[in-house]
């Protein structure tokens, strides 16, 4: 570590004439302070040097009781930059900076500079994000509601009753342990000033996010509502909008920065390609740490984007969509009103688009690897948050291949296929599945699963004969694993 050296300069015709200058080792400025007379000058500054440099020692002025004292609190402050300084350093750092000043700062003090110290760092989308659920924007923010007090009033009971009745499942608890553990010092984010010895978030009870529940994913019929109402003027011929983030999984936000970039837009569609494809650059993707993306275009948007291109921006609006997020919202009620909460904390229609997207893909690939590199998701996110379990095969392909620009102009209903009870309901039931129902059932969880029933004019009939079907998908499954050297599961 550098030695602090101050200097001293007299400046006639000043009251105060002797300067004192000198660079503090944690700061990047020089500090000044004038002094009246030489003596004074010179005290100050073997006080700064000795205070920088701890090479004082307090064996002579203190007795042993004091002595042990301040090495008491030298230890509580568990920094680093306390080793090898004085005694008298310690005190003044731990007065200073370990306690913020002569008392602990309330919390909304702390919390605007955890804020600009993070935005650093994260992404806007990140910093918004906190505000919303432990800062001032959102009613149930935690720095909304108790701002004013400080942070060694809040308790480990205090902080569970809060998480218990503002309870999120978009991890308001995880921002608020990422922010105390700031207050301990313990965060990636570099706090300089520490307020907390111990973190009163350790032993929190987080609520887990349901993995059980269904992801929002539209129907298939629900988009076909939704391109030929949303393709009026009512709702600015917001259409074309709607295709193009059910077609790329791209969220909202991403897909205005898509359009409204230069560089973007149709600079990075390529539909004359041998195999056509939409490049997203990095720069686009909310979330950072993802790579840029590379969508290829399928039968039915490839059919969608032709007729944009010819018909142009004047017919189906992408670079801007007038009154977007009114539009977006009045679309998203009058589809989905009915069958879903709206903006509450159930509301997952905000990414219906992104989730309805990933779904059909991971049907439609039948590959993890196209899935992930399509959507810019790890395999373990997608199976938890996105992936919806009671879409078919089927209802993939229809999405990809007969989803086209005439939906854009007629009403369509789509009509559910009924699988009757006959020597092909084995095929058909892989048709709707896909192969991987014969790998994916084992006889110890048979009896926890629910399958899709055989819709079967004898009723209780079909249903025996779904679990015939699934019983023997078992027992191939168990014969595969035999024949390839691999160890069957256990009945």
């Amino acid at each position: 570590m550098r030695q602090v050296r101050a200097s001293i300069c007299k400046f006639e015709k000043r009251k105060s004439p002797y300067r004192v200058r000198w660079k503090p080792s944690n700061a990047k400025n020089y500090k000044t302070e004038w002094k009246g007379t030489k003596k004074e000058a010179n005290q100050r500054k073997q006080e700064i040097e000795e205070y920088e440099n701890g090479n004082r020692d307090l064996s002579k002025e203190l007795d042993f009781q004091e002595i042990r004292e301040a090495q008491i609190k030298l230890k509580h402050t568990l920094n680093e930059r306390a080793k090898g300084k004085s005694i008298s350093y310690a005190v003044d750092w731990f007065l200073e900076n370990f306690q913020g000043g002569d008392e602990i700062l309330e919390l909304k003090s702390y919390f605007k500079e955890y804020i600009k110290l993070k935005s650093r760092i994260v992404s806007k989308h990140t910093i918004d994000s906190d505000q919303q659920l432990i800062g001032t924007k959102g009613k149930d923010g935690f720095i909304n509601l108790f701002g004013n007090k400080k942070p060694t009033e809040c308790t480990r009971e205090f902080l569970q009753k809060y998480l218990d009745e503002k309870g999120s499942k978009f991890h308001r608890g995880k921002s608020l342990k990422a922010f105390f553990r700031w207050l301990c010092g313990e965060s990636k984010y570099h706090n300089d000033t520490p307020c907390l010895r111990k973190d009163p978030t350790k032993g929190l009870y987080l609520a887990q996010v349901n993995k059980d529940q269904v992801k929002a994913v539209a129907t298939n019929q629900e988009i076909c509502d939704l391109l030929y109402l949303s393709n009026s003027k009512k709702y600015n011929y917001s259409a074309a909008f709607w295709a193009f983030m059910f077609f790329t999984g791209l969220r909202p936000s991403e897909c205005i920065r898509f359009w409204a970039s230069k560089k973007c837009g149709w600079n990075q569609i390529h539909l004359d390609d041998q195999e056509p494809y939409i490049y997203i650059p990095a720069d686009i993707i909310r979330k950072r740490g993802i790579g840029s993306r590379k969508i290829m275009i399928r039968k039915g948007f490839m059919n969608i984007l032709k007729a944009f291109r010819d018909e142009g921006e004047s017919k189906y609006p992408l670079k801007k969509v007038r009154n977007w997020k009114r539009v977006h919202s009045l679309v998203r009620k009058e589809i989905w009103g009915k069958r879903l909460t709206i903006s509450s904390a159930k509301d997952e229609v905000k990414d219906i688009t992104r989730h309805t997207f990933v779904t059909n893909l991971h049907l439609y690939a039948d590959s993890i690897s196209v899935l992930t590199n399509e959507s810019g998701t790890s395999d373990k996110t997608l199976r938890e948050h996105y992936i919806n379990s009671k879409v078919f095969k089927r209802d993939s392909e229809y999405f990809f291949e007969n989803i086209d620009i005439s939906n854009f102009k007629q009403k369509v209903s789509i009509k559910k296929p009924k699988i009757r009870n006959t020597t092909d309901t084995w095929k058909q039931l892989i048709s709707l599945h896909g192969t991987q129902m014969l790998w994916e059932v084992d006889s110890k969880t048979l009896k926890k699963k629910t399958f899709p029933q055989v819709s079967t004019s004898d009723g209780d009939r079909g249903n025996k004969f779904t679990r015939q079907i699934i019983t023997t998908a078992v027992k191939n499954m168990t014969k595969r694993m035999r024949d390839s050297g691999k160890r069957p599961p256990s009945s």
